[in-house]
Formats: C-alpha cells, sequence, structure tokens
C-alpha cells in the first residue's frame, strides 16, 4: 500500500539535504575563490602585530558571491571554548529543543512511618545544569512525600557515562578551579561552590554557599587592615584530603573596609559533591540519615520514588554558552550518545563514553557537509587535542543563520556589549550587534559568530589566531567594526 506520509517525510528530508549541499558547495567554491586579504585588513594585522600565517579568518554575508574575507579558511587551529558553538548547533540537531535530563530518587527495602528501612538512591540522569537549588527543591520533595529518617546507605549511581578518570590539575594545574572540573552523570552545582567572606566586630566570617559534609570550610582569617584591591591575593588557600572529603583551610588577613567578597573552588568528585549536598541539606530540612554513602550501581529490584525531569535542551545550552561552562559542555557532549544508532540496533546498554560522543558528533559534521580533518576531544574546548578551521565553523555558522531553530540557537550566545563573555566587548560601539562566542587558551585566541549589518543583514565572522601575541583581542574588535 502506497504510505503518502511516509514518502512525504522523506521528501521534506531530501529537499533540506540538497539545500545543505547547495549551500556547502557555494560557500567552498567561494572560500577557495577568495585565498588573499584586503589591503586594509592586512594593515590591520600590521596594526595590531598579528601574522598572517597564524590567522585563519573568514567574513562574508549569506548570499554574496565572494567572501569579504577568506585567509586560511582550511587551515586547522584549536578552536578551544569556540567549539561550544558547533556543539550547541549539533545538540538542537540531534537531541532536539525539547530534550529533557532526568534524576531519579529510588530506595530499596521498605518504607513506613515516614523512615526508610533500606538504602536511598539517587540516580544520575546528566542533566547537564542541575543547580543547588533545584537539587534541594528534589530533596524537599521526599520530606514532603513524608519520608523523615534514612536507617540506610546514600548509594549515588553515576554510572551513565563512561568517563575516564578526571585529573582536574592536569590541564593547567588549577585543580581547585572549577572550570577544570570533568563531566558527570549526577553534576550537582557543576560542582562548585561560593566561599563568601566578610568582616566585623574583630572578627572574619566565611562559608560555604551550598553547605556540603564532604567539603569542610576551616576559617583561620583574622582581621585586619590590609589593601582591598587585592584581597584574594592577601589569603592563603590550603587543600587536604581526597576526592571523598576534603577540608579548605584559610589564612591571612581581611579588612571589614573591603565588604563582602567571594570566589568560587571546587575540590572533590561529582559523587561526593552530591552525597555531601544531601547530608547537609536533608539535615537542614529536619531529616534524620545515620548511614554511610557509596558509589553504585542502582539494584534492579529499586522502587522509585520520584523522577525530575530538568528545564529544555535550551536553558541548558545557553548557560554553556553564555559563561563558556566546561562541566555543562562535557555533560552535553557526553548525552550526544544517546543517539548512537550502533547502540540502538544492539540493544546496547552499556554507559555513554567519549568514544561514543564523538561517533555521534562526526557523524552529524559530515552530514553537515563538514569536510577534511576535526576533532572536538571531550566537546568543552578545555583541551591541547581540538581541531577544527575557519571554513568549517564558517559554513556551520552559514546553515545556523537559515535553520529552523535558527532563533534558539543564536539567542544562546553572547550579546556583543550586552551580556555573558561578551558583557564588556565594545560597549561603546552601540550601532554594533551580534552574537558570538569566544575561545581562549594560552596561545589561542577565537571568536566567531553572527554580525548584523547597518541593513540588518547576517555576517558570518570567524577569527582563529594561534600565539597572536597582546593585540588580538584588539585586532579582533577593529575587524569587527571593518566587517
Amino acid at each position: 500500500m502506497w504510505n503518502f506520509n511516509f514518502w512525504k517525510k522523506r521528501a521534506v528530508v531530501f529537499v533540506a539535504m540538497a539545500r545543505c549541499f547547495a549551500i556547502v558547495f557555494a560557500l567552498l567554491t567561494a572560500f577557495a575563490a577568495a585565498a588573499t586579504l584586503p589591503d586594509d585588513v592586512r594593515a590591520l594585522m600590521k596594526k595590531n602585530r598579528i601574522s598572517p600565517e597564524r590567522a585563519g579568518v573568514v567574513v562574508f554575508r549569506p548570499g554574496d558571491d565572494a567572501p569579504l574575507i577568506s585567509h586560511n579558511a582550511d587551515k586547522l587551529f584549536n578552536p578551544a571554548s569556540l567549539i561550544k558553538l558547533p556543539l550547541a548547533f549539533a545538540a538542537f540537531d540531534i537531541l532536539g529543543p525539547r530534550h529533557k535530563w532526568k534524576t531519579t530518587f529510588a530506595h530499596s527495602g521498605e518504607i513506613k512511618d515516614g523512615v526508610l528501612r533500606g538504602d536511598l538512591i539517587i540516580v544520575g540522569g546528566g542533566d547537564p545544569h542541575l543547580s543547588a537549588e533545584r537539587f534541594l527543591h528534589q530533596i524537599n520533595d521526599l520530606r514532603s512525600r513524608g519520608l523523615r529518617s534514612i536507617e540506610g546507605d546514600l548509594i549515588i549511581d553515576d554510572s551513565l557515562f563512561a568517563a575516564p578518570p578526571h585529573n582536574s590539575g592536569a590541564f593547567d594545574g588549577a585543580a581547585n578551579k572549577p572550570y577544570n572540573a570533568g563531566g558527570g552523570a549526577l553534576a550537582v552545582n557543576l560542582p562548585a561552590h561560593k566561599i563568601i567572606i566578610s568582616a566585623g566586630g574583630g572578627k572574619v566570617n566565611a562559608y560555604l554557599e551550598p553547605p556540603n559534609d564532604n567539603f569542610i570550610l576551616d576559617n583561620q582569617l583574622r582581621e585586619g587592615r590590609t589593601r582591598c584591591a587585592n584581597w584574594r591575593g592577601r589569603i592563603s588557600e590550603k587543600y587536604r584530603g581526597d576526592e571523598r572529603k576534603t577540608t579548605l583551610t584559610l589564612g591571612g588577613r581581611y579588612a571589614e573596609r573591603c565588604g563582602e567578597q567571594s570566589f568560587y573552588a571546587t575540590a572533590i568528585s561529582h559523587a561526593a559533591n552530591a552525597a555531601g549536598i544531601f547530608g547537609a541539606m536533608w539535615r537542614r530540612l529536619g531529616g534524620e540519615w545515620r548511614g554511610e554513602w557509596r558509589t553504585a550501581k542502582s539494584p534492579a529490584d529499586a522502587k522509585e520514588i520520584a523522577v525530575f525531569e530538568s528545564p529544555p535542551l535550551h536553558s541548558a545550552v545557553s548557560a554553556m554558552n553564555k559563561f563558556s561552562n566546561n562541566v555543562i559542555a562535557r555533560n552535553i557532549f557526553f548525552s550526544l550518545a544517546e543517539k548512537d544508532e550502533q547502540k540502538k540496533e544492539e540493544k546496547n546498554n552499556a554507559p555513554y563514553s567519549l568514544e561514543d560522543a564523538r561517533l555521534v558528533f562526526g557523524k552529524w559534521m559530515r552530514e553537515r557537509g563538514v569536510e577534511g580533518e576535526f576533532y572536538a576531544d571531550n566537546g568543552s574546548g578545555l583541551s591541547r587535542k581540538g581541531r577544527m578551521s575557519a571554513g568549517q565553523m564558517a559554513l556551520l555558522l552559514s546553515q545556523i543563520a537559515s535553520h529552523p531553530l535558527r532563533a534558539e540557537i543564536i539567542s544562546s550566545l553572547p550579546i556583543l556589549g550586552e551580556d555573558g563573555t561578551l558583557q564588556r566587548r565594545l560597549r561603546k560601539t552601540a550601532r554594533l550587534r551580534g552574537h558570538l562566542k569566544t575561545g581562549s587558551l594560552r596561545s589561542v585566541n577565537n571568536i566567531a559568530g553572527l554580525l548584523r549589518d547597518d541593513f540588518g543583514r547576517d555576517i558570518v565572522f570567524v577569527v582563529l589566531l594561534q600565539n597572536p601575541g597582546v593585540r588580538a583581542r584588539r585586532f579582533q574588535d577593529d575587524l569587527m567594526q571593518w566587517a
């Protein structure tokens, strides 16, 4: 029997693919045709001491016959956090805008008269943006259901991701900086903690937010007359312990006139962090728990208590891009493995791995017409192995510009001069508007996105710089205004 709807859907797919390949062919031809730098752009490079050999630049208006600039369009650079831009595009395409992650609370044993005689189990579903506030609401929900005492242990099931062992200090030696944290299936609060400091009445107060049984703050700060310009540099931080439990000792002097100040730190594993926050918050809500915590797979006969869904995909993607959050990016990248067709065919319930995610992401890139070599590593950009060209990035941006979900993808990016990582960039140039993503590492300085010209037309803008020197940002700003 003729299935009209089936062939109608196939036709829509074929038309979309044909349009995609037509765009790809036109752009690749245009990039190849314009391999020289305009004289005024070369002058901007010279003014800002940018070596042309260390720059990949593509600037064009979709629909024009030739790009404004196509320089080293095929040369591979480290994209750094710029990789989050194609990751956002892939997430909307592969997972879909309505995608949500689930966090499940279950138990073994039995619950009677508000007492659980057995273990409480928290199963992480990969939620990339499970804030302490949302986690507190989930814990409060358990109390509202009548659970008041846990007589067994707390089991953290974070087995959904087959994450390799993560050394948070391996990249740059800053092990306690939140940006160095790895991904995790139960990544509560990313897992950063805010240390808040104030002084008055002859003493210095310091506390941790959110509270955590496994991250202990030892406040040895003394009040004194110190300058406030470098208050952080006058405070010593000593971390003692391991990934299961750590004590942070603060030493030094802090002045009352410095007011309230804060900084963020991370010190323990995702599992220890979730267990520690749970314990501290559970008791604040009047709950009782005398057991231990451990990581394990949820038993097959565990009984569900509640399942909590995350906000839709856009919320996590926006939080990832606006402030270039690496933990969110790692989790979204892992989540792409959910769409591994081979696993589905084999009915394989193995955890999601980075290899699975790279296969899904690579297949999507090829379907989008991206040719040549590229490497996304862990999706966050915090890697020395990442590789992508300006031409590949420009190709994807041109497709975003005409994509049905254009508004959702573009709105997740920082607005030039207004918010996120671009809040202070070109603020005085009110007529220049755009949504762009930056990516920086030591010896890497990149920016890419969509600008708007005076006639409301899109300008695809990509600048990748390797070992650019101290004037990289000034060159990028000059070039945006030129474009």
